[in-house]
């Protein structure tokens, strides 16, 4: 079972980002990055590099949201890369 009380890496990315102003992204690279491709290869992209960078730019955009949700920042993150990768061709 898992220790509750040690800090989830993509919680701390988020909260970085939203905490720098959306001006940091670094540390959702590297949290989200390897996520990110997974679920682009996954989901049929044609580029799945491109799909991840507009998957990171959309949580930069939409980071301030994701507290509010309650949901773990790694679902948060996923759920809002499938609506990216379903909008695009």
């Amino acid at each position: 079972m898992p220790d509750l009380m040690v800090p989830d890496v993509c919680e701390q990315a988020l909260d970085h980002l939203i905490d720098s102003g959306g001006s940091d992204l670094t540390p959702c690279v590297h949290a989200f990055t390897g996520l990110l491709l997974a679920l682009a290869l996954r989901s049929g992209m044609s580029d799945p590099e491109e799909a991840a960078y507009h998957a990171l730019v959309a949580v930069r955009t939409h980071a301030g949201a994701w507290r509010s949700t309650g949901l773990p920042a790694r679902v948060w993150v996923l759920g809002l890369a499938l609506q990216c990768y379903r909008q695009r061709p």
